[in-house]
């Protein structure tokens, strides 16, 4: 995303200036462009009722940064899975669900609904030491496993799994640095349905974003 430069400031009476940056599109293999204009976050509401914009092909304006919260992105009704990354918060928090797990005690795998996760406090010195299990019902029977010993899980429900999927896609989408808090705000124009033939003129190609702001931003 190319960042618009100014290219040109008229002066207005009240100390209001008359703001314009010029750029040439040259579109992508997509046949679209971007850009980005920063403006003054104390003045945006001026700028974003003032702007106009003038250039070749569709043209889409965004204001302001739009970020998207992961909560927000989930469909309704999908499964609220954890995000501290803890395995055990993860198996606390989807109950009801059928699994099939090795355990180090046991010869054969096993396989059972989880029930619910008990935690047990054991006396170590002068302090305590936290031991968690799980409790699934195993045919007719509950029983208790030892989370420490429990191996390869896996997930029998299909749509528990394809729930799991698509969270983690929008997780890894979600994982990007936030762009460090500054005094700016964004305009963000996309520019499509570009001609990218040789023969058009540079003229036809200009992009021209205007706006009124107080110069003492």
């Amino acid at each position: 995303m190319e960042d618009l430069a100014l290219t040109n400031i008229t002066l207005y009476k009240r100390d209001m200036g008359f703001f314009q940056h010029k750029t040439i599109v040259k579109p992508g293999r997509d046949g679209e462009a971007q850009f980005r204009l920063r403006v003054p976050k104390t003045h945006q509401k001026t700028v974003f009722s003032t702007v106009r914009v003038r250039g070749p092909g569709s043209i889409s304006t965004t204001f302001g940064r739009k970020r998207q919260d992961l909560a927000k992105k989930q469909q309704r009704g999908q499964y609220n899975f954890s995000l501290d990354g803890s395995f055990a918060k993860f198996l606390s928090d989807s109950k009801g669900y059928h699994y099939r797990f090795s355990y180090d005690d046991r010869a054969d795998p096993v396989e059972g609904c989880l029930v619910m996760m008990e935690r047990e406090m054991i006396p170590e010195g002068d302090k305590l030491r936290e031991e968690q299990y799980l409790v699934f019902l195993t045919g007719t029977v509950l029983e208790r496993f030892h989370l420490k010993k429990m191996r390869r899980l896996e997930i029998l429900d299909e749509v528990m799994a394809q729930k799991l999927a698509s969270f983690l896609a929008l997780r890894s989408q979600d994982i990007v640095p936030e762009p460090e808090e500054d005094d700016t705000a964004d305009i963000i124009i996309k520019v499509s349905n570009l001609d990218g033939s040789e023969t058009i003129p540079d003229s036809a190609r200009e992009l021209e974003v205007s706006y009124i702001c107080p110069l003492n931003s």
